[in-house]
């Protein structure tokens, strides 16, 4: 064998070497046991403990970016918050300090595992509202549901389901208690002719997470429960969805201002 041979046998089998001893190096990560009892102290490899809790390594979640497509019917505009946007003139929800006060301005938005679905939501502050503008379904009752996180009582957010005048009742959301840790809220409420609203109070001392809102006709009210009217009074908060609401004529540019004058002199000669 030629030195120029001998050279590249020894430079290939070091690579080789080099490349098997990586290889043995690298961890793989296992799954989570699943069903191996043990303390969390203690070690969770092999046949299990002596019957302790299970110790939980990993939680895998699988998310739509999308939100909640299972519900095609949603009569809210967003109630995932996934088109909420800076560039958005108008938006499905309204947000502020009191029903006296509410406007498109943007809530702080929330990204990723923190939301319950889709890939957004929305952080609401303590003291303030929001209200998810929809429709109604002539003919049918309205089910309406909503997920919160907060840590303290599920008890301390106030959610009602709202017309934007007083022809109809306001209907009151009850808790359902925790899924998955989010206070789950859940009403079936009579027919509605005129569009609803979706409204939600934090009455906590901190800010809570806002997800998966949804508003869809009922089948039948039959063999459910019709949530309680609400007690409160939401003329103020009524006023001010109509005012919010109500279609207003586009500003227009100041060019097309002057062209329209223009056209308007040459029509008078």
């Amino acid at each position: 064998m030629s030195s120029l041979g001998w050279l590249r046998a020894v430079l290939t089998g070091g690579l080789l070497a080099a490349l098997v001893a990586s290889a043995c190096a690298t961890e793989v990560v296992s799954k989570a046991p699943v069903g191996v009892g043990g303390s969390a102290g203690g070690s969770h490899a092999g046949g299990g403990g002596s019957g302790g809790a299970t110790v939980v390594r990993r939680t895998v979640l699988t998310r739509n970016p999308f939100g909640n497509v299972g519900v095609t019917d949603n009569l809210l505009w967003d109630g995932d918050f996934e088109w909420l946007s800076s560039f958005s003139d108008q938006y499905g929800w309204l947000t502020g300090q009191n029903d006296h006060a509410i406007g498109y301005d943007l809530p702080k938005p929330l990204l990723g595992a923190a939301c319950k679905s889709g890939v957004k939501c929305i952080e609401l502050k303590k003291d303030w509202i929001a209200v998810g503008l929809g429709v109604a379904s002539v003919g049918h009752p309205l089910e309406a549901s909503l997920s919160v996180w907060t840590e303290e009582d599920c008890g301390n957010v106030e959610v009602v389901l709202v017309g934007y005048d007083n022809t109809e009742p306001d209907v009151a959301l009850t808790s359902e208690g925790r899924v998955d840790g989010w206070c789950r809220y859940h009403a079936v409420a009579a027919e509605r002719k005129r569009a609803a609203a979706l409204y939600i109070h934090n009455g906590t001392a901190t800010s809570i997470r806002v997800d998966d809102a949804v508003v869809r006709r009922a089948e039948t009210a039959a063999g459910q429960q019709v949530a309680p009217r609400s007690l409160r009074d939401f003329s103020a908060l009524k006023r001010e969805l109509k005012r919010r609401t109500k279609p207003n004529p586009r500003p227009r540019p100041a060019n097309e201002q002057a062209w329209l004058r223009e056209l308007a002199r040459r029509g008078k000669q």
